[in-house]
């Protein structure tokens, strides 16, 4: 227990408050005996504590005053502690080849049942341990709950490989392949929660997976939050056909050559939720590495290939060396292969776009109210690493835009 040194929730709003909070002394550690909380701490009318929880299970406080040995007033509360994960679900996709089927019988579901029918799923990024999906989700959930979100909270776990530095190729474009796999099942659970007001969060490659979900979903969600989309920003209507460079291949995600005529890749995105909201910052640095390991593909020395005549794109898989043997990969069947391992983007990332895309509520995270996201590495993925208030503006932006119901 600690004495708390607001009578109000400033603490968690306001930096010189919260930092007050964090010089105060723990008072006592409640057990089941009696302890005497100083005299000196009563210097008016209302004494605030806080309480930190060490520990699961059901318990009483009673706090009560005393003159000269007897009880002149007493109150008591009936505390239950949870384990965060009873408040949020947890969805697993441990291999490309498994199916809703497999997802949805090995799910953690949450047992607190919130207030609103309002629901936001995360969809992670590249390179995140099995730790980090859980407590990326919990700080996801903690942030939207202290600022007034009753509604369900659920992660959606892609089976992303992990190490290996971006600019040398390491496991990035391989979980870019899983990553446009991945989309299939995020689709079907879209179904599974589609009697909740759903909302979902991507955070950098975990948009390649929402996206092509989207793509895919015949129905309609509340929001979608692109959030340093790691996704050529060609991918979607109305996005400029060049930023900072153009690469050596043709443009395959801004006129994907199935559609007739060419489209972007992503096109129609619109109609799949009532809100698209992209969260950019044109500094990135993840961002900024992903357009090196753009400019690379296909890789030198690696299996794959890509040639170009009249006007036409031609992609291959090596399968032998001696005797030299290739299999050509065409659009669609190998529409995931080729965009993960060969295809260079004439533009950089969705994520790091400066210009506005049409269809979303665009977003500069270099804003003032939102923190200054910058070029550190740090900046990619703050508003999971950060604290409490530091993001508060990243959060409520969040529940602004995607009209998320809050506690009165």
């Amino acid at each position: 227990m600690f004495k708390a040194v607001c009578d109000d929730f400033s603490y968690i709003s306001q930096k010189a408050v919260a930092e007050n909070q964090i010089k105060a002394k723990k008072l006592l550690t409640v057990s089941g005996t009696e302890q005497e909380i100083p005299l000196e701490q009563f210097k008016k009318n209302l004494l605030p504590f806080l309480l930190e929880g060490c520990s699961t299970g059901d318990g009483q406080i009673s706090a009560f005053i005393k003159y000269k040995g007897n009880v002149i007033a007493e109150r008591k509360i009936q505390l239950k502690l949870d384990p965060i994960t009873n408040f949020y679900d947890f969805f697993s996709l441990n291999d490309i080849q498994q199916t809703i089927s497999n997802v949805m019988s090995n799910a953690r579901r949450a047992t607190y049942q919130p207030s609103s029918n309002d629901y936001i799923l995360y969809v992670h990024g590249w390179n995140m341990q099995p730790y980090e999906k859980t407590r990326w989700t919990e700080t996801m959930f903690k942030r939207l709950w202290w600022q007034g979100y009753d509604g369900r909270v659920g992660a959606f776990a892609w089976p992303t490989l992990t190490e290996g530095a971006i600019t040398t190729g390491g496991t990035y474009n391989d979980s870019e392949f899983r990553a446009w796999h991945s989309g299939k099942v995020l689709k079907d659970l879209f179904g599974q929660l589609g009697n909740h007001k759903l909302s979902v969060l991507a955070h950098s490659m975990g948009n390649v997976v929402t996206s092509e979900a989207l793509k895919q979903y015949g129905g309609k969600i509340n929001a979608y939050v692109s959030s340093q989309a790691a996704v050529p920003a060609r991918c979607y209507e109305g996005a400029p056909a060049s930023t900072s460079y153009i690469n050596k291949h043709l443009d395959y995600y801004g006129e994907y050559p199935v559609d007739t005529p060419p489209k972007p890749y992503f096109y129609g995105l619109k109609g799949k939720a009532s809100y698209l909201i992209r969260m950019m910052n044109a500094k990135d640095f993840a961002l900024a590495m992903w357009e090196g390991n753009n400019a690379l593909k296909p890789k030198v020395l690696g299996p794959y290939s890509y040639s170009e005549k009249d006007g036409v794109g031609y992609f291959y898989r090596r399968e032998s060396l001696i005797p030299d043997q290739k299999v050509e990969l065409t659009f669609p069947d190998n529409t995931y292969e080729i965009f993960a391992f060969i295809l260079s983007a004439q533009t950089g990332t969705i994520g790091a776009e400066p210009a506005p895309i049409p269809w979303f509520i665009n977003i500069n995270l270099a804003a003032a109210h939102l923190g200054k996201y910058d070029y550190r590495h740090y900046s990619h993925s703050r508003q999971f690493r950060s604290n409490l208030i530091d993001e508060f503006g990243y959060w409520r932006t969040i529940i602004n835009e995607c009209k998320l119901t809050l506690v009165p």
